[in-house]
């Protein structure tokens, strides 16, 4: 029978302009969801029905798609001819183009005031990270030594250096480290965006060594498994996360660091990947 099936399709490759069959790349497989990559480099996120159930044996594999007239266009069906399967497509969305560039990032901003220089409410800001963090220190805005010695602590131990260049860092780091903690502290939020403004000198842009701000979703995929940004980057979330991002809304602005999507407009946070 699978030798039956792999003739058809030859047969069907062998005449592709005419019956449409073209092979693709699987590039991700999500249960019932794939995305898909073109020759072209275009990417599809598509929705298979029963029939294909080896198709995550082919993640980095060739695999194809009948389309009986545009390309993912109605009843259109995807081929595995070494399983010997075929399923439906039911529904596809466009990703752009595989070979887009990387997500996009903001131009580096001049480092703020090492925190012996800073004034007094960005001392502050940086006393309540700490404090939330479970460090030692007052929060009055005076620049103590357990302060410094607080912070120096901190610096160590996301082995950043002591420049005015790692000054800024740590201070972004303060700021994802808070939205991290559990329970959420309920000045969470406001704290994080203070920090980032502090840091940056803009409240809505954020760089550091994988952290960028600036932001914003394009559209939500896959109950909230894929995220698409308004620079068309798409991010794979954490399975553990999608109660979360299944909810997130177009538009809403996202602040992408360390292996993190940030959400600053409700304060949730995702674990992610890029795909492209």
């Amino acid at each position: 029978m699978r030798a039956l099936f792999l003739s058809g399709v030859i047969l069907m490759a062998s005449s592709a302009a005419h019956a449409g069959v073209e092979a693709v790349t699987v590039q991700k497989v999500m249960d019932d969801k794939a995305i898909i990559v073109r020759g072209n480099a275009e990417m599809f996120l598509i929705e298979k029905g029963v029939g294909c159930l080896s198709l995550w044996r082919y993640e980095g594999k060739r695999v194809y798609v009948n389309s009986p007239g545009l390309f993912l266009g109605v009843g259109s069906s995807l081929l595995i001819p070494d399983a010997g399967q075929e399923c439906r497509i039911w529904n596809s969305e466009s990703l752009g183009s595989a070979a887009a560039a990387s997500p996009r990032t903001p131009s580096r901003i001049p480092p703020p005031a090492a925190p012996s220089q800073a004034p007094g409410n960005t001392v502050v800001l940086i006393q309540r990270a700490l404090k939330i963090l479970g460090y030692d220190v007052e929060t009055g805005g005076v620049l103590t030594e357990k302060t410094k010695q607080a912070f120096a602590r901190y610096q160590s131990s996301k082995s950043e250096p002591s420049t005015e260049a790692g000054i800024r860092v740590s201070m972004l780091s303060l700021a994802v480290d808070v939205l991290k903690k559990e329970p959420t502290p309920p000045d969470a939020l406001a704290l994080s965006k203070a920090l980032y403004g502090a840091a940056t000198g803009d409240s809505t842009t954020a760089q550091t060594s994988g952290c960028a701000g600036g932001h914003w979703i394009s559209s939500v995929m896959a109950d909230g498994k894929l995220i698409k940004l308004e620079d068309g980057s798409v991010w794979e979330v954490d399975s553990v996360d999608t109660v979360d991002s299944m909810l997130w809304l177009p538009t809403e602005n996202i602040l992408v660091c360390n292996g993190r999507l940030v959400n600053t407009d409700n304060g949730e946070k995702v674990g992610a990947k890029v795909l492209k």
